[in-house]
């Protein structure tokens, strides 16, 4: 709440102000007040005998009189004064009425008569009979009080709500509130006959008096009961196509039946219900006028009450056009759904069937129906089905309702669909993944979509076909058997457990011919996996060549796991100047492997007029991008199954998978807009709900084994991070830059329009910053040269310690400059034969055989990027991330080079980081982006979303603010 608008008063003055007041006012009236004529008034303060004339000045004069006090001063002050006497006031009906409503706060007296005292508690009307008419053929109206004294000849007044005054002076306020007209006309009413409410015009006197209030109870020791008093209730539906307005009329009505006379009567949705309905016999000659018998039938008042109560609660309101309930427009529908289902009904309440319109219940799950299609055997017909509904209307329109929380929609003028929430969720996953945006609209699917996607979404669906297309849905991902466990004869190497699981699994989904993707954490032997399924199936079915494409430095490991692990299985290495010569022996063999830069320079000549067997992409987050050549080249490719592999599936974004998961199941995750307005954009924003969906979907084509949960023996891999305080002289350099760079990027960080061009200039950016956290010479700029540098200094220390206790060390940095400068630093400190691994390194293998070699350097320096795949370092116990990047995907993979099968020791990862610097926020931003790939590969839960511009923008916007106010 806003302070700014509460009134300057305390609760103690506010109190004080309403408390009546202990200054006595008198107003005595002339005469005995009558409510159709005026009445002359005099004002008197205490026991003073003088009058008061001017009302104005005795306000001002008298501060401590109360509101109610007051507002009677001012009543007289507005009133007519006598042109004999200044100090009488003439009082018209009105101003006379609302003094008697403060005649418990002043004292009103009559003059010669005494004071009027109000009684505390009200009056009411009240029929009754006389008590001379023993057979109870009329009723009279009398005003009581507590329920059973009558008050005698009381003198009417009033002029909207109505007073009684007695011949004591005790005044009585009437309840429920009348008119003093309509008291007057009941009170001075002759005795009304009963015989004669068998006249309409008596049954509307008799109803009106009930809703009047009048207590009428004592007519109910004449009423019978009927055979039977059902409550029904009708409904009148109404739309205006052109507007799109609806309108619900509902009524409620009570049924008599009496000796063979039957009528109803309609419940109204306000005022007093009467205690008994008169049922009349109507004439059966028109020529003998004979009235018909009346009889009195006692009103189940109770219940009729309850059943305007339960329509109140439906959300139902009284009408201003016709006695009965109405609803209107979404709150129509769900009154009605609400009905149809009998929530919030009374049992006893009969709902009249006939007047509701045709209401169809949504299934808890949607049905998808499938049928042949009548042009391929390889396709079928899905259609999103209600099978009480014979036309297209749009799946986005229920939608649209329950994301409103909505329950139901008006089809046409006479038919409402109902839902639940969650079964509109349903849908809305089936219509986005098939892209059927209306029910009963056609759509073309493969084989191989229906039954992948009755495999993933049979959680959210019900699928109705026939026998033969449900068996070949079912066994189109067949059940694992004994076959599939079987290893070839020509593997020389013992398989660990989850290795032969992987095996068992590529060969059931070789049956199926379903694309699919292993993405086992790096290092659990994936290409020994994969070559055993290519061994079992030349067993199988004789040899037909397959294309393996990865990076370059992964080529040799192909030829060389082959042919350590291996008999006969025939590897052709695709590469160098001279691979033409290779062309004629291509067709024997059973392996073509080859690089990504060399599938787009031969994909047209020679790769794409081979139809292979299996089409294997390893490192396959190396095309993760379906714009470059690459991943287009891999998209032309022939081969009848298709199998990517890869340790980090997610590398950066979701589309990522998306891209990869394409080129092994092409349109199994539909379009790419679809996929990004589906998934990517929604699990960037944090959708938990999003994330469990698109894992459910690609359940079935993606196996996920994580180190820790299959190698058990593998030993522990033990992370920590160093800091260090930036030296002054480097800490000055570093705002410098940080103020130049919050001058120059001003227009890009609060320009949502510049994304394209902020690109380039925040990526500078944030370089410059993390170069001078690594050491500012690595800044373009030759002034910066003797800058003392913490992380340098804090790394000799570690190194030292690591060099001393015998440990073998990988150092990773980004920079290449700055590999030079750690290499230098290792030889300051005595380590001559230290290594370096990167990407303009020529004779890799040799560099890695050496740092294997157990009599082999201690250090070995590498770049992040070259040292990410294709090498193995498990003669190393210590990795030394010299400037962490914000991808964990790329840390984990160069950390996996030491910690992977053949590690004995335990593996120590330490990161080294500037404190308050920018530094401290890539780090968090890595262990967000952990979270999301984790997510959707594995059970985890998503915390956080990948990173785009946006972060880097905040990350920056972030460093700038904590520069401004270094204390917060």
């Amino acid at each position: 709440m806003n302070q700014k608008n509460i009134a300057p008063l305390s609760w103690i003055h506010l109190a004080e102000s309403l408390r009546p007041s202990f200054e006595q006012i008198r107003i005595v009236l002339d005469a005995f007040p009558a409510n159709d004529s005026k009445c002359f008034a005099q004002l008197f303060y205490r026991n003073s005998s003088v009058a008061i004339a001017d009302p104005y000045r005795f306000l001002n004069e008298n501060l401590n009189l109360s509101i109610r006090q007051k507002a009677c001063i001012h009543v007289l002050a507005y009133a007519d004064v006598s042109s004999v006497k200044r100090d009488h006031f003439l009082l018209n009906s009105s101003q006379l009425a609302t003094l008697l409503h403060f005649a418990s706060d002043v004292t009103i007296e009559i003059k010669n008569i005494g004071a009027i005292v109000p009684s505390p508690k009200p009056a009411q009307i009240q029929a009754q009979f006389p008590k001379q008419d023993k057979q109870k053929s009329v009723i009279s109206f009398v005003a009581v009080h507590s329920g059973k004294y009558i008050i005698e000849d009381p003198t009417i007044l009033g002029e909207k709500d109505t007073y009684l005054l007695d011949s004591h002076l005790c005044l009585y306020h009437l309840d429920p509130p009348l008119l003093p007209s309509e008291t007057i006309a009941l009170l001075n009413s002759p005795a009304l006959p009963i015989e004669g409410l068998n006249t309409e015009a008596a049954q509307l006197t008799f109803s009106t008096i009930a809703e009047m209030g009048v207590d009428l109870s004592c007519t109910k020791v004449l009423g019978q009961k009927s055979a039977e008093t059902p409550i029904t209730l009708r409904t009148i539906l109404n739309s205006d196509k052109i507007s799109g307005n609806v309108e619900l009329r509902l009524h409620l009505v009570t049924a008599f039946e009496y000796e063979g006379v039957c009528d109803e009567v309609e419940i109204p949705a306000q005022g007093f219900l009467p205690p008994l309905f008169p049922l009349c016999t109507k004439p059966t000659n028109s020529i003998i006028q004979d009235n018909g018998q009346t009889y009195l039938m006692l009103r189940p008042t109770e219940k009729e009450e309850k059943a305007r109560l339960a329509l109140f609660s439906l959300g139902a309101v009284a009408s201003s056009s016709h006695r009965g309930f109405t609803a209107k427009g979404q709150r129509a529908l769900e009154v009605l759904s609400a009905i149809h289902k009998n929530k919030g009904i009374p049992s006893w309440m009969l709902i009249d069937q006939d007047t509701l319109p045709k209401i169809i219940n949504l299934p808890k799950k949607p049905l998808l129906t499938l049928t042949n299609s009548k042009f391929s055997t390889h396709e079928v017909l899905a259609q999103i089905r209600l099978n009480e509904i014979d036309f297209e209307f749009p799946i986005k329109d229920l939608v649209k309702i329950a994301n409103n929380d909505g329950t139901a929609l008006l089809i046409d003028d006479d038919t409402i669909l109902t839902f639940e929430k969650e079964t509109v969720h349903s849908l809305n996953v089936i219509s986005e993944t098939l892209d059927i945006q209306k029910f009963n609209k056609d759509k073309n699917l493969s084989f191989f979509e229906a039954a992948l996607l009755s495999k993933s979404l049979q959680s959210f669906i019900d699928i109705e076909c026939s026998d033969d297309i449900r068996n070949r849905l079912t066994n189109f991902i067949p059940e694992i058997l004994p076959q599939d466990r079987t290893l070839p004869k020509a593997l020389k190497a013992t398989l660990r457990p989850y290795q032969h699981d992987a095996v068992t699994w590529m060969s059931q989904l070789h049956r199926a011919g379903l694309g699919r993707l292993l993405a086992d954490d790096m290092g659990l032997g994936k290409t020994l996996m994969v070559l055993t399924l290519l061994a079992k199936i030349k067993e199988e079915c004789g040899t037909m060549p397959s294309l393996v494409v990865a990076p370059t430095s992964v080529i040799d490991v192909w030829e060389l796991e082959a042919a350590r692990h291996f008999s006969g299985l025939k590897v052709v290495k695709w590469h160098g100047p001279n691979r033409n010569s290779l062309w004629e022996s291509v067709p024997e063999a059973d392996i073509i492997v080859t690089s990504y830069a060399l599938l787009r320079k031969d994909v047209d000549n020679y790769l794409s007029t081979i139809n292979f067997r299996y089409f294997i992409l390893d490192e396959a987050q190396n095309i993760k991008n379906s714009r470059t050549e690459s991943w287009k080249s891999a998209r032309s490719i022939k081969a009848e199954q298709r199998l990517a592999l890869t340790g980090t599936p997610i590398e950066n974004r979701v589309l990522d998978l998306y891209n990869i998961v394409d080129l092994v199941a092409p349109s199994i995750l539909g379009s790419e807009s679809q996929f990004v307005n589906r998934y990517a954009n929604p699990i960037a924003a944090g959708n938990q709900q999003r994330m469990e969906e698109l894992k459910l979907r690609l359940n079935p084509l993606i196996l996920r084994r994580k180190k820790n949960d299959v190698e058990t023996d593998l030993p522990p891999k033990i992370e920590s991070v160093l800091r260090c305080g930036m030296a002054p002289d480097q800490q000055f350099l570093y705002r410098e830059i940080l103020k130049r760079a919050q001058t120059e990027l001003k227009d890009f960080l609060y320009d949502g329009n510049s994304k394209q061009r902020a690109q380039m200039p925040l990526l500078a950016a944030l370089t410059r910053l993390r170069q001078i956290c690594c050491d500012p010479k690595l800044l373009p700029m030759n002034t910066e040269q003797n800058i003392s540098s913490a992380k340098t200094e804090l790394f000799a220390e570690v190194l030292k310690e690591c060099v001393s206790t015998g440990r073998r060390i990988i150092v990773y940095s980004q920079f290449i400059k700055m590999q030079r400068i750690i290499h230098d630093l290792i030889k300051a400190e005595g380590i001559h034969d230290a290594l370096w691994l990167h990407g303009g390194t020529k004779d890799r293998a040799e560099v890695v055989r050496k740092f294997q070699d157990p009599n082999g350097p201690q250090v070995i320096v590498v770049s992040l990027k070259a040292g990410g795949t294709g090498i193995t370092l498990t003669a190393a116990d210590t990795v030394i991330y010299y400037d962490p990047w914000w991808n964990p995907a790329v840390l984990d993979q160069a950390a996996d080079r030491a910690h992977r099968i053949g590690q004995t020791k335990a593996v120590h990862l330490i990161k080294l980081i500037c404190e308050n610097s920018i530094e401290e926020q890539i780090l968090a931003l890595s262990e967000k982006k952990r979270l999301i790939a984790e997510g959707i590969l594995t059970a985890q839960k998503t915390g956080s979303h990948s990173l785009t511009m946006d972060d880097i923008k905040l990350l920056l916007t972030n460093e700038f603010d904590r520069m401004d106010h270094p204390e917060a």
